[in-house]
């Protein structure tokens, strides 16, 4: 059996109990904009458990970023159906945590943000991550690709879905 801690949000317990939950953990902080799932296959796979929580999240304003990390993940549509802003990773860059893999991936990500117009991309705050990010965010000016927060990156694509471009030329990030 595993301990995931005493204040994750599980599936099976009580409504009331994970709100609780998430306003321990929501109070140990400010400034943020919105949550990204970590882990919690679970969990985005449940509509009974996500829709409480989402709710919460809809009545503080917060927008919802799915990592991807599920195939089951029901976050990004729930998420627009409770009329929260809401976008999708669309690549990890440090599935593989070396330097050339994730260089490799910093290159795709490029590519893919020139075809797409933008792009949400998340890495875990490895040291070889962040070391390569910054090498390569500070090259991305010259190729004319800017790179910007989340909350910006989910105006550029459209209401209806979490995947599809409306405008723009630009590449997100998002770290977890």
């Amino acid at each position: 059996d595993n301990d995931p801690g005493p204040h994750t949000l599980l599936t099976g317990p009580k409504v009331q109990d994970n709100i609780d939950k998430l306003h321990w953990s929501l109070g140990r902080f400010t400034g943020y904009v919105g949550i990204v799932n970590f882990l919690g296959g679970r969990l985005t796979a449940d509509e009974a458990a996500l829709s409480p929580i989402l709710r919460e999240f809809a009545g503080r304003g917060l927008m919802v970023v799915d990592d991807g990390s599920s195939p089951r993940s029901l976050l990004a549509g729930s998420a627009t159906r409770a009329q929260i802003p809401a976008v999708k990773v669309d690549r990890v860059i440090d599935a593989i945590a070396r330097a050339d893999a994730i260089d490799k991936e910093l290159a795709a990500l490029e590519t893919l943000a020139r075809d797409q117009g933008v792009v949400v991309a998340a890495a875990s705050a490895l040291p070889v991550s962040i070391e390569r990010i910054s090498r390569w965010a500070q090259t991305l000016e010259a190729r004319k690709i800017a790179l910007v927060p989340v909350s910006a990156a989910r105006g550029f694509r459209t209401p209806k879905t979490t995947g599809s471009v409306s405008t723009g030329s630009l590449a997100a990030g998002s770290q977890r």
